[in-house]
Formats: C-alpha cells, sequence, structure tokens
C-alpha cells in the first residue's frame, strides 16, 4: 500500500511496547503476559493527550490490566473490556487494593494451606494440565481451587485465586516459550509458593498508589456497554495479525481461572480478512463512544505473509472511513522478516497509531 502518512520514528519508546518494564514492577509483575506493554508507554500517551482528572480512557483489549493500573496511578479513570477470563480476573485482582480485606485475605489462605489437600481423580491424565505436574501437587492445586471457589466474598476470592495461579506455575513444570507451553524442573513446593504469594500480594497490593478509579469487565470489543460519546481517551493494543491463539501459551492460567475466551480475534477461514473484518468493526465501536475530539492510540504490527502485511497503513485506511483523523503514525520498533529463520524477505514494524475523532 502506498503510504499517505509520514511515519515518525519514536524508537525511544519501543522498550516501552513490551512486557520487560513490569517485570520488576510490584502488581504489575503479578501475572506473565508477553503480549503487555509497560506503564511507561501509558504514561507518556496519557501526557501526549493531555488527560487529567475527570477525563475516562478506554481499552477495548484490556489484557491484564497495564492500561487501567497506569492510569490510576496518573489520576485518570478507567474502563477495560476483555474476552478472556484469565485476563479479566487478573486484572480484577491488581485493581483492587486489599485494604480492610487483607486480614481476611490471610486467614483463609492459612485456612486452605491446612487442609489435607487431596482430590481424588478417576484418571490422572483427565486434566488437561496433568502433564505440567505431579500427582501430588496437581491434586494440592485442584483442593485449593475448590476451596477459593467456595469463598463468598467476591474481592477475596479473586485475590486468592490470583495467588493460587501463580504458585501452581512455580509448582509445576511448564514453562513459557514464545508462543509454546514446555516442560522443565519444578521451582517450588506449591503451599509454601501460594502462602509466599499471599503475603508478597498484600504488601504490594497495600502500597500501591491508586488516583483514580478502574474497572473491568468481561465483554468484547465489538458491542462494548458503552454510551455513546463517552469516553475521552482510548490506549489500547488489539492482538497482532499472525498472534498466537493465547489459549494455547496460557493453558494452565485458563484451566485454573475457570473458562476460555468468547472467542479469537480475526477467527475464520480467511484469517487476514477477518482480522481486519474485526479491527474494522472495533474502530466503529472506538468511534461511537468517544467523544468529539477524543483521541485514540493504537499498539500494532506488521505481519508477513507469503508478503508484508502493513496493519499500520491498512487499519489507518480504515480509520478514516469511519470517522478519523490520522495525526500520526510512529514507529516503536523495527524488524527484519524472516523466511526459515534466515532469509531476509522485508522489514516490520511495531507502530502506534494516533487517532482524533472528527
Amino acid at each position: 500500500m502506498e503510504a499517505k502518512w509520514k511515519l515518525i520514528e519514536r524508537l525511544d519508546w519501543g522498550r516501552f511496547a513490551a512486557w520487560q518494564g513490569n517485570q520488576n514492577l510490584p502488581v504489575y509483575r503479578w501475572f506473565y503476559y508477553k503480549e503487555a506493554f509497560s506503564p511507561q508507554l501509558i504514561f507518556e500517551i496519557v501526557r501526549s493527550f493531555g488527560l487529567a482528572e475527570g477525563n475516562v480512557v478506554l481499552d477495548p483489549f484490556c489484557g491484564v490490566g497495564t492500561t487501567l493500573l497506569a492510569c490510576s496511578e496518573f489520576g485518570v479513570e478507567s474502563v477495560g473490556f476483555d474476552v478472556s477470563p484469565v485476563t479479566v480476573v487478573t486484572t480484577l485482582a491488581k485493581l483492587q487494593q486489599a485494604g480492610n480485606l487483607g486480614a481476611e485475605i490471610l486467614e483463609r489462605g492459612k485456612e486452605i494451606i491446612k487442609k489435607p489437600g487431596y482430590i481424588k481423580a478417576a484418571d490422572y491424565s483427565e486434566y488437561r494440565i496433568a502433564k505440567y505436574f505431579d500427582r501430588k501437587t496437581l491434586c494440592s492445586v485442584l483442593a485449593c481451587k475448590k476451596e477459593i471457589e467456595q469463598i463468598e466474598k467476591p474481592h477475596t476470592r479473586i485475590f486468592l485465586k490470583m495467588a493460587m495461579v501463580r504458585a501452581a506455575l512455580d509448582a509445576s513444570f511448564a514453562y513459557k516459550d514464545g508462543s509454546v507451553l514446555k516442560t522443565g524442573k519444578r521451582k517450588r513446593d506449591f503451599r509454601r509458593a501460594f502462602s509466599h504469594h499471599i503475603k508478597t500480594m498484600l504488601r504490594e497490593s497495600a502500597a500501591a498508589e491508586r488516583k483514580a478509579k478502574a474497572y473491568a469487565v468481561s465483554a468484547s470489543a465489538i458491542g462494548m456497554p458503552l454510551k455513546n460519546n463517552s469516553i475521552d481517551a482510548v490506549i489500547t493494543s488489539p492482538p497482532y495479525l499472525r498472534q498466537e491463539d493465547y489459549r494455547k501459551v496460557y493453558l494452565i492460567e485458563n484451566f485454573l481461572l475457570g473458562g476460555e475466551r468468547q472467542g479469537f480475534f480475526g477467527e475464520g477461514k480467511e484469517k487476514t480478512a477477518a482480522y481486519f473484518s474485526d479491527m474494522r468493526a472495533v474502530l466503529r465501536e472506538m468511534h461511537r463512544v468517544l467523544k468529539r475530539g477524543g483521541k485514540a492510540a493504537i499498539v500494532l504490527s506488521n505481519a508477513y505473509m507469503e508478503r508484508v502485511i502493513e496493519c499500520d497503513f491498512i487499519t489507518a485506511e480504515m480509520a478514516e472511513k469511519e470517522g478519523f483523523v490520522v495525526k500520526a503514525i510512529y514507529v516503536l520498533n523495527k524488524r527484519h522478516a524472516l523466511v526459515k529463520r534466515t532469509k531476509k524477505v522485508g522489514m516490520l514494524r511495531e507502530s502506534m497509531l494516533f487517532l482524533e475523532k472528527g
């Protein structure tokens, strides 16, 4: 596609468009999610948009809540949607501040740890995650899951679920290698890890600064339950074209947190056509809910499918047709498209579109 828009290099922002910036940050690091970007990127965008107290930010693909957490720290109200139960539970756990519930969460956690922790399984292999655990550990994890699901108070239940998932991953043989879940050595005893994560999460949650409200809801970005002209800005990153199905690499988290996502963005036999059809629908929704003059920042990446697919230009073209003005396209990262891991066949961009509702 012939470019109508000038590309502006912001490679200094590129390092923020990745998970690595979260790994040492309290609360943000609770859930390893390689598709997430760092809060520093959100801070840069919020400043660029001139957002302040009284504004509301939307993230239609909120993932594990980085946009919502960062906006809350900055003092800007936010709302996020996602179709993945895993990411919504994770985001809700991160957003709540334990406060007065801290003592109750700690006590319920201790009660669960003291219980025998054994669930009989007619067939150990019947569980999809069985290959990643020894039998004793899996039985303890399942017993813990059952106890937590019976807790009535949602805040306590969600918080302990997050601690359980972190402990289960520590006690499993699983590790993530790109888009693949592989097996290696177990790092920790499950019950000790569970106790450790409860305590550290409570400490980090109590110390976290929240200056504005944030909400996370399980819903599709196509058909969000929001009023017309109700949002000041959108900050988001849709799944990338040719991105792996997250259900595979997050198999354990999906199983333990209880559910599969409602649908995968861009599903269909003609994946490229389905992807851009869904993207067009999301842009239409974003335009509907944004106030006049409202701004949007969308992080996305080009892809190689026998040729380079310039997703940033295609999305910009669709955005204009939906009534947006393309203010800028920032290049965050560049890399070579490779065939058979060695042959260079083109250059791929990771870009950020800055849009404004006309």
